[in-house]
């Protein structure tokens, strides 16, 4: 999912960032950048936090509890969070899109849609790990805990909304 919402949203960020002047638009880019990455670190980083409270409890013969899941829900916030900057990021790049030449927009494209493209092929395989590890997490909690997962689903598919709205705006 995140694959195509990424190469439509790039196609969108490079036409609006090839007409900020130079160091504008590097540091715009950087920054771009630096959220999609992001993105995938906190998938990561939600993927190993369920592998371990698996692994625990699945040596203990315990079930997970809404006490593992509350801090994963923090963590989704924040994938939110940065949905919701680079939804800013967008909205500042699209101004710059009617100023922008053909040649330019070329150009752009031919220097960073590569960049681009890579950050969003690191994100696919990140969420994919979260979710594996979040079924077999879930499979693990007593009722409690299930009520606290779904709330962190949630959250997480909210982030995912604000990304993929980014991309059908256009």
């Amino acid at each position: 999912m995140y694959k195509v919402c990424g190469f439509l949203m790039t196609g969108v960020l490079l036409a609006g960032l090839a007409g900020c002047g130079p160091g504008q638009r590097d540091q715009e880019i950087t920054k771009v950048l630096e959220l999609i990455s992001n993105v995938s670190s906190k998938y990561r980083e939600l993927k190993e936090d369920l592998n371990r409270a698996v692994e625990k409890h699945e040596k203990d013969k315990t079930k997970l509890t809404e006490e593992d899941w509350k801090p994963l829900t923090v963590k989704a916030e924040e994938l939110k969070k940065i949905a919701q900057e680079v939804q800013a990021y967008k909205g500042h790049l699209d101004s710059f899109r009617e100023s922008t030449s053909e040649d330019q927009k070329k150009r752009f494209a031919e220097s960073y849609a590569a960049s681009f493209r890579e950050r969003v092929l690191e994100l696919e395989p990140e969420e994919l790990g979260y979710q594996v590890a979040f079924q077999k997490a879930y499979a693990l909690s007593n009722e409690p805990g299930k009520e606290e997962a779904d709330k962190l689903k949630k959250m997480v598919k909210e982030g995912k909304d604000v990304f993929e709205l980014l991309t059908k705006q256009r």
